[in-house]
């Protein structure tokens, strides 16, 4: 099946080739697929994972805790794409300033091919993300500077 990605007003949908029955996978929609497949992949390793996202202030969109060591824990920022895309991840400059002495046990979780059955999921550590991070109005983390770390 072939996909190419539209743009609507700003917002990135999703449509099947135009031979084809149209399907549309919106932002919240890619997301929402996003976090679910972290949750799951976290539970594969024997993590409790919740989402976040009813406590919208956190600056993270899932909490994981290690069950055999409550004091192991991770604060998930999920970035979800269609396809196989690794580009630039975005986050908010005021995040240092949220997480304060969580910062250590932030990690990043791209999530691939969130349109299919079986999307990818890797994850970025801590010492990684804010190594290479390039300030400009949000913190910009680059597919160069993060590709060859992420781990399944």
């Amino acid at each position: 099946m072939i996909f190419m990605e539209l743009k609507l007003k700003n917002k990135k949908i999703l449509k099947k080739n135009p031979k084809e029955e149209t399907t549309i996978l919106r932002p919240k929609e890619v997301e929402r697929r996003a976090v679910e497949a972290v949750i799951r992949f976290e539970k594969k390793r024997g993590w409790l994972a919740k989402d976040m996202k009813d406590d919208h202030g956190c600056g993270y969109d899932v909490y994981s805790e290690n069950m055999r060591n409550k004091k192991d824990f991770r604060c998930i920022e999920v970035k979800g794409r269609i396809g196989n895309v690794s580009n630039t991840l975005n986050l908010y400059i005021k995040l240092k300033e949220k997480l304060g002495k969580k910062i250590k046990k932030y990690f990043i979780y791209l999530v691939r091919n969130v349109e299919t059955s079986n999307p990818r999921v890797q994850f970025i550590e801590p010492e990684i993300i804010f190594k290479k991070l390039k300030i400009k109005k949000s913190f910009i983390l680059k597919s160069k500077d993060y590709k060859k770390h992420l781990k399944n």
